[in-house]
């Protein structure tokens, strides 16, 4: 069954019902999260394709020059993930004033028509299928286990988020999660593994073996230029997007660490098993959620082919995390605790060296 893209004004439809001004597209299953399944549009008929390929974002000042540079995020049928609409007011309510419309992933959002959710679903399981069959089982990550593997998209889902696509083909591109750029309240002060090397610690004895391509984030804002390459040659072997990582990157990523400890001054264990009057607790635990949102988003880093002028630099994922969350992440620091993670020989944590 085909899809058509349309565009009025500044609202956008995907359904199944073609229209005059509607561009017909192909599905093409991207990526997904435990939360989401992102989507690229291929264009199939090109009849009539100019209004509907000046796709602009007024929300975030975006303007992009082909429907086939943008990509379709949509929410997948699990408890924690953001409705579209909600994401957006979430982000504005919460980062809009912390980060200009050029450092973020400019979102819009659009209605998913009838026969839509169908179409997708059907694109998402060939997509997983063909994952399975090039390289192995598809796996998501969260907390140590599978999690969100084989959940669909609700077909009742009524709005998903357009955005433009950061890793096209012709520049260079990396995108990363920067996780915890500043140790965690809860470390003890002896540690020589910062939060995010003592998750990955735990989870590697569990595993069994090394995860590819770890880098320590605490190197990601060293003042040490070599410190910070130490962090971009493990990201990326193109020394382009090395350097623009040390460089260009510097500024969003300090911001973004500022803003993980304005966000999370008593730790997790200082919310959870402390002594806090309610309205005291959920204070924290609304600004806990804040930093712990700003702990799992991506940073992108484009540089196209017309060079260094023109690179981007951009946050994504920015999905506000919800209290519900809370047991989860005492659980998970009470086991770096306990198991003396924050401790031990270490190699690649910058607070070893």
């Amino acid at each position: 069954m085909a899809l058509y893209f349309s565009t009025s004004q500044d609202k956008y439809l995907l359904s199944t019902a073609s229209t005059a001004e509607g561009v017909q597209v192909d599905i093409e299953f991207l990526n997904e999260g435990g939360a989401n399944a992102v989507f690229a549009f291929k264009v199939s008929d090109r009849h009539g394709t100019a209004s509907a390929s000046n796709a602009v974002l007024p929300d975030r000042g975006y303007i992009t020059n082909n429907l086939e540079n943008l990509l379709l995020r949509v929410r997948k049928s699990v408890p924690h993930a953001l409705y579209a609409e909600s994401f957006l007011s979430a982000f504005e309510e919460h980062f809009g004033d912390i980060f200009t419309p050029a450092e973020v992933v400019n979102c819009r959002l659009i209605t998913l028509g009838s026969g839509a959710c169908s179409v997708l679903n059907r694109a998402l399981v060939a997509g997983r299928e063909k994952k399975r069959a090039i390289g192995g089982v598809h796996l998501q990550k969260g907390h140590g286990k599978q999690m969100g593997r084989d959940v669909m998209i609700d077909d009742e889902e009524k709005q998903a988020l357009i955005m433009p696509n950061l890793t096209p083909p012709g520049g260079k591109w990396v995108n990363f999660k920067p996780k915890w750029l500043q140790q965690s309240p809860d470390a003890p002060a002896n540690a020589n593994r910062c939060r995010t090397c003592a998750l990955r610690a735990l989870r590697e004895n569990f595993h069994g073996r090394p995860g590819k391509g770890q880098f320590c984030p605490l190197s990601l804002v060293s003042k040490d230029l070599s410190e910070r390459l130490r962090a971009a040659e493990a990201l990326t072997p193109d020394k382009d997007l090395q350097n623009a990582t040390v460089h260009s990157a510097q500024h969003l990523i300090n911001k973004l660490a500022h803003w993980q400890g304005v966000y999370d001054k008593d730790g997790i264990l200082g919310i959870t098993r402390g002594s806090l009057g309610q309205m005291e607790r959920e204070e924290k635990t609304q600004n806990l959620c804040k930093a712990m949102t700003l702990r799992d988003c991506t940073l992108y880093i484009l540089l196209p082919e017309t060079g260094p002028k023109d690179i981007e630099v951009r946050l994504g994922d920015l999905d506000l995390k919800l209290p519900t969350r809370l047991d989860e992440w005492d659980s998970t620091e009470w086991s770096l605790q306990c198991g003396g993670w924050y401790e031990g020989p270490e190699t690649i944590c910058a607070l070893s060296r």
